[in-house]
């Protein structure tokens, strides 16, 4: 999601936002995933947990998502027909109306054998091995442990860092730093809320309560 993107999608939500009779959106991936994700990180449980699935791009399935807080709902396929044609219906943009709707067609999917999170669970390795100071330290302590115990999971994450950019994943580990809550400064904070030296990049301004716009991020396919 670049900044063409982001662009298009802000000029698109103030037009929708000003149509008088405009009541909920809803978003629709073109096919079988919603997005990539590889852009796109939002939440971390804690510090390791996070590089780990940032620098080895590790994917998370739909249960995974609801598990760990990035959806709230999960729609099987089969229902998201229905729940679209019972969003038409509603007359209001009261979110708790809309949430109660889609809790008709949600369920709670069990997490899958061998899933990320319960890698995270049920293993120290993450903890001992992302918690090093560079990527190179990151990669041969994967290695170290690879070879006492050679579990899927790590072989697959020292391949996914050897063969992604090494500049991205320096990058990313560095995003990281300082790595405790205590040494980030109120300083370092304010730095994220600064205006973008961009004249073309358009401001971020938010509605009032009333006239918010309820979103429903809807998979195509799950």
């Amino acid at each position: 999601m670049g900044y063409l993107m982001v662009t298009q999608l802000i000029e698109e939500l103030s037009a929708l936002e000003k149509r008088p009779n405009f009541k909920i959106l809803v978003v629709k991936g073109n096919g079988r995933a919603f997005s990539a994700g590889g852009d796109n990180v939002g939440i971390w449980w804690c510090m390791t947990e996070g590089e780990y699935l940032g620098l080895t791009a590790t994917r998370l399935d739909a249960p995974e998502m609801v598990a760990c807080g990035l959806a709230t709902h999960f729609v099987s396929s089969k229902n998201l027909k229905k729940l679209e044609e019972s969003l038409n219906k509603i007359d209001t943009s009261d979110p708790s109306i809309i949430d109660m709707v889609i809790n008709q067609h949600s369920e709670n999917p069990p997490l899958r054998e061998g899933c990320s999170l319960l890698n995270f669970y049920r293993s120290d390795i993450i903890d001992k091995c992302f918690s090093k100071g560079s990527v190179e330290e990151i990669i041969a302590s994967l290695e170290q442990e690879f070879s006492f115990d050679p579990k899927e999971w790590i072989a697959s994450a020292i391949k996914a860092m050897k063969t992604a950019s090494p500049t991205n994943l320096k990058i990313f580990l560095k995003s990281w730093d300082p790595p405790t809550l205590a040494q980030v400064t109120d300083e370092m904070v304010n730095k994220c809320f600064r205006d973008i030296e961009d004249k073309d990049w358009p401001h971020l301004n938010l509605p009032s309560t009333k006239k918010s716009i309820p979103m429903t991020l809807l998979p195509a396919r799950l």
